[in-house]
């Protein structure tokens, strides 16, 4: 069967009502890697606001700008902070690893110097925000090991809950995918502790959702972490499909001369 018609079939039969389990099949991996395709797998340009709201109220805002594209296959990944000050010109660079983690630098201008965030820390908060470094790399699904797919009502719609465990050495124990039952948009990330608490979850408006084809790409997301008791909330306030960035723009040039994102 089509991986397109297994997964309708499969997101049909669950819709009816409990949990199926997946593992030792495809399907519920087909499930997991044709909603993460959609989210992740298409070139863009976007300029992001974080706001983060601490435990007692306090504000801080960062403004970000991103561009991904694929080359020969990899996701290549740039993200530069145009806000705050002391933070302005802050470079991020990711380049998915084949079969490994990605290689993920940082251009730090205040320090004239790049660095290497390497694996252990990909799970720390990204400019003090309650997002992660991990949360703005390519997420795969031969990363995790689907166990079971749910049927769940949310805001009076059915969606999908996709069961999945790190397959590598992650923080998490598990983590957990909210997917929209017609089109697999995901609208949601559960992450739990290897004590089986859940610590950060990810929520996303289902009316902030932009299309672009079989693409499905969120501009409003929250970012909750629950033991610090914290949010943050992500907007895209600029956002370009399919951008015209030469493959040589995502290298340490950009990030050492501070070279411009946009070709523009």
């Amino acid at each position: 069967m089509r991986r397109a018609a297994l997964v309708a079939a499969f997101a049909l039969a669950v819709s009816a009502g409990g949990a199926v389990a997946a593992s030792g099949t495809e399907t519920g991996d087909a499930l997991l890697a044709d909603a993460l395709h959609r989210r992740y797998g298409c070139d863009l340009m976007a300029r992001l606001r974080l706001t983060s709201h601490g435990r007692g109220g306090e504000t801080r805002l960062r403004e970000v700008e991103s561009v991904t594209k694929r080359i020969d296959g990899r996701a290549h990944a740039l993200a530069r902070v145009l806000a705050p000050a002391h933070l302005r010109g802050m470079t991020l660079l990711a380049i998915e690893g084949p079969g490994r983690a990605d290689d993920v630098f940082v251009h730090l201008p205040s320090l004239g110097r790049t660095r290497r965030v390497i694996q252990s820390r990909r799970s720390e908060s990204f400019l003090g925000t309650d997002l992660s470094w991990a949360d703005l790399e390519r997420h795969r699904a031969a990363d995790y090991r689907v166990s079971r797919v749910e049927s769940v009502e949310a805001g009076g719609a059915l969606q999908l809950r996709i069961v999945a465990h790190p397959t590598e050495s992650a923080p998490w124990q598990r983590v957990d995918f909210l997917v929209d039952r017609d089109d697999l948009a995901i609208l949601g990330v559960d992450y739990f502790e290897r004590d089986g608490e859940i610590r950060r979850t990810l929520r996303v408006e289902r009316a902030s959702i932009r299309a672009h084809g079989l693409f499905r790409i969120p501009t409003r997301l929250v970012a909750t972490d629950h033991r610090r008791g914290t949010r943050t909330e992500a907007r895209v306030v600029a956002l370009e499909f399919e951008p015209a960035v030469p493959d040589g723009r995502f290298g340490h040039t950009t990030l050492d001369a501070g070279r411009p994102l946009s070709p523009r």
